[in-house]
């Protein structure tokens, strides 16, 4: 493994081989809502955003890649809307788990949140 390591280790930061296939990295809706409004995403308030979400705009697919930011900030609130703007726009701070712990993934930093509230 280490020789493979070493073969690719001549390449940039971000280079993509000219067969590679795009993709998207997306974060479980619950995550998206806890990150957004800074509340546990396994919460009693983040299960009930996500069931109020999944019944108005649509399917979590759906909600995290395609439906109108519009329409999710009436269904869900400015918070959610601008996690799932960040989200599309591949503006996640991810910081990795390690010895059995999860990583965890950041949208918007409390000092954000705060200043939404107003």
């Amino acid at each position: 493994m280490l020789n493979r390591v070493e073969q690719l280790a001549d390449r940039q930061e971000g280079f993509v081989p000219p067969t590679g296939r795009p993709f998207e990295s997306l974060v479980p809706l619950p995550e998206v809502i806890g990150s957004s409004m800074g509340i546990s995403a396994t919460g009693k308030k983040t299960a009930e955003k996500y069931k109020q979400m999944i019944q108005a705009p649509g399917p979590e697919f759906a909600i995290l890649r395609e439906i109108p930011l519009e329409d999710i900030r009436k269904a869900a609130g400015p918070f959610v809307a601008e996690g799932i703007r960040r989200l599309r726009d591949g503006q996640v701070e991810r910081k990795p788990g390690f010895d059995g712990k999860y990583g965890k993934i950041s949208l918007l930093t409390p000092e954000e949140i705060s200043s939404l509230k107003r």
